[in-house]
């Protein structure tokens, strides 16, 4: 039997939010930190060597969120994508 997957709350609240002109980070970062999953997922990407921070990034605080939201927007869309294949 084929499982239907249905993004989190956080997850649909980011994609709603994270396109818009006057976003904030600490918004962004309080809508991914209330979803376990979301969290561990985009830490795992920031320390990837694809952004090559010179430090680990271990918390979803604003001054950690150095990508762009359009990134952030690109990281979302695609993990709902995949989810969905």
């Amino acid at each position: 039997m084929d499982k239907i997957f249905a993004p989190s709350e956080e997850v649909v609240k980011l994609l709603l939010i994270i396109d818009q002109e006057n976003v904030t980070l600490e918004e962004i970062a309080k809508i991914i930190e209330k979803d376990k999953n979301l969290c561990i997922r985009f830490l795992r990407l920031a320390n990837s060597p694809v952004f090559g921070f010179s430090r680990r990034i271990t918390k979803i605080i604003p001054s950690e969120l150095e990508l762009a939201p359009e990134l952030l927007l690109k990281w979302v869309s695609l993990k709902m994508f995949l989810k969905l294949q």
